[in-house]
């Protein structure tokens, strides 16, 4: 039973999250989607059966790494000066180690649960690559004059992603759930190695004469090379150089390094000197090609971030606090943004420097378990797989995961039929799932095991003696191998692809690459060791994430509450009759009481204020004398809230520049004058912030 709930929720939490999209679905419910994976950490704590004698664990280094890791997340979060900009990132990266730790330990403790929740994943990626080309094929086309005819659209996403999503658009470069190509390219560069394997899978009859030894139909590598092609080729329409490059180099470094550690010692010097020519041409015309395009942008990023981590080395700026401090050391040339386009250099600047080591460590110990034996895999083939008790929780929480989709108007559901889309799409699912499952399983048997005698002892035994070469732990340790390569791959590509984007804070990303981490180090022979916590400990150690989950539901409703009266209040404010706005700024007003922690409703609700509340309506001119200045009133609680966000000031001044102008206009110079000086020391402010900052409209 607990199996049962901790795949389902497993599953239910990493399909909605690739289908969901983080950047424009709000933070309520990406909070939504991580309870799943907090809730599977519930239910592996409350299971005493892996209390009762030593299972297969992490390495004992790594746990200790990956707490002090989360450790350096919770002081980032308690030294960042915004904490709800903080908060989501600090659940983002707790729930994604926990992902790691639950899904290692299903996969260590049965080796089904490795196919199983490959499958569930590879069949959910597919589900994004066929929108990434629907996308490419018919929606971008008319996407752009849409929105021409139509601004309000963009409402949905993020003011500083909106001009990107356009320029996407009218290029044609699909974006899939991710809405920034680049992260979908990133998000290809991942799985792609590992569909390639899938071409590489093999599934034979059982047989003792090499005559009779056959393939898998050919349909089915059809069916293979087909997805492999179509993922190839919206990865090349993405636009994505980064992702392309980095694909090349981590297929390439993936097998260079699986035949260096398989070569005799005689051979390795000759193919470590082979590999690094190769590299290092290979690297220099990447340089020379790119040096004129975006890495020469980049280079203006990351000269601001290098400043930022020589200032601030041990404990970093805060968690997601890059975007302000960028503003104080970014050059005049550079450009403004939110991420360093550089995931290592901005875990730095946030983190600082020993939890970018501590990160760094996490990974080459992941990565480094591919020298370590393969593990064995043996499978009965009696059992039709994956066996029901595997195969229907999985279902069952991809089927959630896909009406939670439809809930909250993801783009995937790209139909115009309400709820039935969400079914076509999720029966696309299952089918691929279980494609998946059975061409990622073992090696068919034509004969069941029970009346498959062993010739030399006459006792039955799974598909024959595995020294045989039947189908036993031989040719599924060969299967095991080529997909440790595909994984192996596919991680490498992605955290290449980290130095030039920023992929662990697009949380659809971050949770995507911990997944595949977990998996390909479970693939690797497992170490045993005594359950991590005792019973006791594990009894309080299940109250206190109980008591978490129950934190966090109660935070997401607040939150789901506080963005539905900021949309309606955002749009309302748009209205141009008088009744509509009022109502608007009363629906700002009940977002502020529901999260009075967010910059962005007080400072809507102080232009609300301000424009509703006009000087030129007469007929309230006394109401203004009093409202007026909760203008103001909001805007400074809005910098207490984040008082390094040099934008926040510049609003303070031009809200005072208002006042000022509406008091000269009824005839007091001498409040006039008091406004304006408050401009003036907001737009210093402006200045010590963001030096390089220019604003001809001032």
């Amino acid at each position: 039973m607990y199996l049962w709930l901790e795949l389902f929720l497993i599953s239910t939490g990493i399909t909605a999250r690739l289908i969901i999209p983080a950047s424009t679905c709000g933070s309520g419910v990406n909070l939504l989607v991580v309870i799943f994976i907090w809730l599977a950490l519930l239910v592996h704590l409350l299971d005493k059966s892996k209390l009762s004698a030593p299972a297969p664990s992490l390495p004992t280094f790594l746990k200790l790494l990956l707490v002090l890791f989360g450790a350096f997340i919770i002081i980032s979060f308690i030294n960042a000066p915004y904490k709800f900009g903080a908060f989501q990132y600090l659940v983002a990266w707790l729930s994604d180690i926990v992902l790691f730790y639950l899904v290692y330990a299903l996969c260590a403790r049965d080796p089904k649960n490795i196919v199983t929740l490959l499958s569930v994943f590879l069949a959910t990626a597919l589900m994004v690559i066929l929108y990434g080309l629907y996308q490419r094929v018919w929606e971008l086309r008319g996407l752009a004059e849409q929105v021409h005819q139509n601004p309000s659209l963009l409402d949905t996403i993020p003011a500083e992603l909106q001009g990107a999503t356009i320029a996407r658009a009218v290029a044609g470069e699909p974006f899939a759930t991710f809405i920034y190509q680049n992260s979908f390219g990133a998000f290809l560069a991942l799985i792609i190695p590992i569909l390639i394997i899938t071409i590489f899978v093999r599934r034979n009859t059982n047989s003792t004469n090499p005559a009779n030894h056959t393939n898998m139909p050919f349909w089915k590598y059809f069916i293979c090379m087909v997805i492999v092609l179509l993922s190839l080729y919206v990865l090349v329409k993405t636009g994505s150089k980064g992702s392309i490059v980095a694909l090349i180099l981590g297929i390439g470094l993936a097998s260079g390094i699986y035949y260096f550690l398989k070569a005799p010692s005689v051979k390795r010097g000759v193919l470590l000197a082979g590999g690094v020519i190769i590299g290092l041409i290979l690297f220099g015309f990447i340089i020379r090609s790119q040096m004129s395009g975006s890495l020469n942008i980049r280079l203006g990023y990351w000269d601001a971030t290098v400043k930022i981590i020589r200032d601030n080395p041990l404990t970093g700026v805060g968690l997601n606090q890059f975007s302000n401090s960028y503003l104080y050391y970014k050059t005049a040339d550079a450009g403004e943004v939110l991420k360093a386009h550089n995931d290592y250099l901005q875990m730095a600047s946030e983190l600082g420097i020993p939890a970018l080591l501590v990160f760094l460590a996490i990974w080459f110990i992941i990565l480094k378990s591919i020298g370590r034996p393969t593990r064995a895999l043996v499978l009965e083939s009696q059992i039709p797989y994956p066996a029901s008790r595997i195969l229907y929780p999985v279902i069952l929480g991809a089927g959630f995961a896909f009406c939670l989709s439809e809930i909250f108007q993801t783009p995937l559901i790209a139909l115009d039929i309400p709820f039935l889309s969400t079914i076509f799409i999720f029966i696309l699912w299952v089918m691929v799932f279980r494609f998946l499952c059975g061409w990622l399983s073992k090696c068919h048997c034509e004969e069941s095991w029970t009346t498959k005698q062993s010739q030399d002892s006459g006792i039955a035994t799974p598909c024959g003696f595995a020294e045989r070469g039947h189908c036993g732990v031989r040719n599924d340790n060969k299967m095991m191998g080529l997909l440790r390569i595909g994984l192996f791959a596919g991680l490498l590509a992605f955290l290449i692809h980290c130095t030039v984007d920023f992929n662990f804070y697009v949380p659809g990303l971050s949770m995507s690459v911990w997944f595949i981490g977990a998996i390909f180090l479970s693939t690797a022979e497992p170490s045993t060791s005594l359950a991590f916590l005792k019973k006791q400990e594990s009894r309080m150690m299940a109250i206190l994430i109980a008591l978490m989950v129950v934190l966090l539901c109660f935070i997401t409703v607040r939150l789901m509450k506080y963005e539905s009266f900021l949309e309606q209040g955002k749009m309302m404010i748009k209205s141009h009759g008088r009744e509509e706005r009022l109502t608007g700024v009363d629906y700002l007003g009940e977002s502020f009481k529901s999260n009075i922690f967010s910059v962005d409703v007080s400072v809507e609700l102080a232009w609300a204020m301000h424009n509703v509340y006009s000087w030129s309506e007469v007929e309230v001119y006394k109401y203004n004398l009093a409202t007026l200045p909760l203008c103001l009133e909001r805007i400074a609680f809005a910098i207490s809230l984040n008082p390094l966000a040099p934008m926040l000031y510049n609003q303070q001044g031009r809200l005072c520049l208002d006042h000022a102008e509406q008091e000269r206009q009824a005839g007091r110079e001498k409040i006039a004058r008091i406004y304006e000086q408050r401009a003036k020391r907001s737009f210093q402010m402006v200045k010590e912030l963001y030096p390089t900052y220019r604003d001809d409209k001032k």
